[in-house]
C-alpha cells in the first residue's frame, strides 16, 4: 500500500489482531478484513494512543496524566502552576505527566491567542504541538502519550483470549499495539484537500508560537500542514466527547454509516469489539462520526469537510439509489400512498425555493414554500416554545411534547426526520421531569426505532435506550393512576413489569457483547 505498508502490515501481524490490513476491492483504498469468522462481542484490535488529550471544553474535567474524567461542577483541583492549562486527579499523575508535559508547557501557555490570531481551532492546535514532540522520539520506539502506568493499564483493561479459547486471558493492555512516530506519520493527511489559506495559517502559527516561548525547548522541525492534516483526517474520539486522539492502527478501519464494530477508549487505551458476527472476509468498520441519525446529505457534507471523503458505505447506496432517507423525508399526502418524499429545508442552497418535491412512489409533488410553512408557521414554533420550556425548567412541557407531535403529524413529517430525532431525548427529559413516564415511553420508543434503522445488531446507543425503557415500565408499574379501577391495574402493572424485566434482559445482553457491563442495574 502507498506510504502505509509499514503500519498496515503491523496492524494485520500484532498479536491479537483479528483483522488483515489489504486494498479494498471496490477501489477506495486501504481497508481492515476478518482474518477468521469473529462473534459478536470479541475483541477486534487493541491500542494505546500515539497522543490523546482532553478536548478544550474538557481540560479541566479530565485529568491529564491518566485521562480519567470527573462529573463535578468544578473540575479537578490540582494543575500546572505555570500554564494553567492541563489538570490531574492526583499527585502521582502529575508525577508522572512532568516530563512530557515540561517540554510543551511553555508553549501551551501562548498557544490560545496565537491560534485565534490565524483562525486555527484550538484543539487542533494542542494535538499539533503535542505529536510534534512525540513525533520527535527516535523511530520505532514508544511514543510519549498520557497513558497510566502498566499496572494501572493492566488491572484496568478487558482481556483477550489469545490463539485458543481454553487460553488464559490476557490484559488488553499488554496485547495493544503502539505506533511508532514514523508509523503515525505514514497516516494520510489529504494536503490536496486542504485550503490553501489553511496550510499557510497553521504554517505561520507553528513558526510564530515557538517565539512566543524563547526560553522554552525548541519546537522540532516538522512539516506542520502535514501534521495537521493527519490529526484533522484521523482523529478520535469517546463517546461523551471528552478525549481525542491518534490511535493510527484504528485508522486503517474504514468508516461506515452501519458499522459492524464500536470502539471505547478508557486510559489510554482503545479496544474495539464486533458489534455483530463478522464472517471471515468481511470487511471491518467502525463510525468517524458522533451521530449517525442523519441524513443522508448531511452525513456525507460533515464527512467530506472533517475527513476528505464521500462515504459509500452500504448504508449510503442504499438510501441513494432510494432517493430518499426517512432522517430527511415528509410522508406522502395522496390517499392510500405510503411512499416518501425527500425534501430538502435547506435555505442557503441556491435555486432550493424554487424546487419541487415528489413522492418516490406516486410523484405527488409540492414546492418548497408547502412545507416551509409548517415548519415557519406550526412545528418550528413549538419547538421553540418547547426549547425554552425545557432549558428554562418551566412546567409544561409535557403538553408542549403533544402539541409538538400533533404538528408533525399535520405536516406528515417522518418520526424519523432530524428534528425530531435530536428532540427526543430532550422530550423524553422533559416528561420523566414532570412525571409523565408513559409520554416519555413513547418518545423513547421513537428514538429506538430511528436508532434500529442504522446500528449493528449490539449497540450503545441501543442498549442506553432499552435501559431507560426499563425504568420507565418500572416507573409506571409503581404508580397506579387514580381513576383507573383496581382490576385493570393489576393487568396493567403486570405488564409493565413484564415490560420492564424484557428490557433489562436486553439491557443484560448488550453489555456483555460490548464489555459494558457496569451499565447493568
Amino acid at each position: 500500500l502507498p506510504n502505509m505498508a509499514g503500519l498496515a502490515e503491523s496492524v494485520s501481524s500484532w498479536p491479537g489482531s483479528r483483522v488483515v490490513v489489504a486494498e479494498a476491492p471496490d477501489g477506495k483504498g486501504r481497508a481492515a478484513f476478518a482474518k477468521e469468522d469473529i462473534p459478536a462481542g470479541a475483541i477486534v484490535w487493541t491500542e494505546r494512543a500515539f497522543a490523546l488529550l482532553p478536548c478544550l471544553q474538557h481540560t479541566s474535567d479530565c485529568c491529564q496524566g491518566c485521562l480519567k474524567a470527573t462529573r463535578s461542577e468544578t473540575g479537578f483541583p490540582l494543575s500546572c502552576k505555570r500554564c494553567h492549562k492541563v489538570f490531574y486527579c492526583s499527585q502521582e499523575c502529575k508525577t508522572a505527566d512532568s516530563a512530557f508535559h515540561d517540554r510543551i508547557c511553555a508553549h501551551l501557555a501562548v498557544l490560545a491567542p496565537v491560534a485565534e490570531r490565524f483562525g486555527i481551532d484550538e484543539d487542533i492546535a494542542r494535538m499539533l504541538i503535542q505529536v510534534a514532540n512525540a513525533s520527535e522520539s527516535t523511530p520505532g520506539a514508544a511514543a510519549p502519550t498520557h497513558a497510566p502506568t502498566a499496572a494501572a493499564a493492566t488491572a484496568s483493561a478487558p482481556s483477550i483470549a489469545v490463539d485458543a479459547p481454553e487460553a488464559t486471558p490476557v490484559p488488553a493492555a499488554q496485547l495493544a499495539f503502539h505506533a511508532s512516530p514514523a508509523q503515525c506519520l505514514e497516516l494520510v493527511a489529504h494536503k490536496d484537500k486542504l485550503s490553501a489559506q489553511f496550510v499557510a495559517d497553521i504554517e505561520a502559527f507553528y513558526a510564530e508560537i515557538a517565539t512566543k516561548a524563547p526560553k522554552a525547548p525548541r519546537l522540532p522541525a516538522i512539516d506542520s500542514s502535514t501534521v495537521a492534516g493527519i490529526i484533522k483526517a484521523n482523529s478520535h474520539g469517546d463517546a461523551d466527547g471528552v478525549i481525542f486522539g491518534l490511535f493510527p492502527g484504528l485508522s486503517m478501519l474504514c468508516h461506515s454509516c452501519r458499522p459492524n464494530c464500536m470502539y471505547t477508549i478508557d486510559k489510554g487505551i482503545c479496544v474495539v469489539r464486533a458489534c455483530e458476527p463478522i464472517p471471515k472476509g468481511a470487511e471491518v468498520t467502525i463510525q468517524y462520526l458522533h451521530d449517525l441519525g442523519m441524513s443522508l446529505r448531511r452525513r456525507r457534507e460533515t464527512l467530506e469537510r472533517d475527513r476528505f471523503f464521500e462515504c459509500k458505505c452500504p448504508r449510503c447506496l442504499a438510501e441513494d439509489a432510494a432517493g430518499v432517507s426517512t432522517f430527511e423525508a415528509f410522508l406522502c399526502d395522496k390517499a392510500g400512498c405510503t411512499g416518501l418524499v425527500p425534501v430538502v429545508l435547506d435555505d442557503s442552497i441556491p435555486g432550493i425555493k424554487e424546487q419541487q418535491f415528489a413522492c418516490r412512489v406516486c410523484g405527488t409533488a409540492h414546492p418548497y414554500a408547502h412545507y416551509e410553512r409548517f415548519i415557519d408557521e406550526d412545528i418550528g414554533l413549538l419547538f421553540s416554545k418547547f426549547a425554552y420550556s425545557f432549558f428554562s425548567g418551566s412546567s409544561g412541557c409535557p403538553e408542549l411534547c403533544r402539541a409538538v407531535t400533533a404538528a408533525r403529524e399535520r405536516a406528515r413529517m417522518h418520526p424519523h426526520h432530524e428534528m425530531m430525532y435530536t428532540s427526543y431525548p430532550n422530550m423524553i427529559e422533559a416528561c420523566e421531569r414532570e412525571g409523565d413516564a408513559a409520554q416519555a415511553v413513547l418518545y423513547c420508543r421513537a428514538r429506538l426505532a430511528a436508532v434500529e434503522t442504522f446500528s449493528p445488531k449490539f449497540s450503545f446507543e441501543q442498549m442506553i435506550l432499552h435501559r431507560r425503557l426499563a425504568i420507565l415500565y418500572s416507573q409506571q408499574a409503581a404508580s397506579k393512576p387514580d381513576a383507573l379501577p383496581a382490576l385493570l391495574w393489576d393487568k396493567l402493572r403486570d405488564k409493565h413489569k413484564e415490560n420492564a424485566e424484557r428490557h433489562k434482559a436486553i439491557v443484560a445482553e448488550h453489555a456483555a457483547v460490548l464489555g459494558l457491563e457496569n451499565a447493568l442495574f
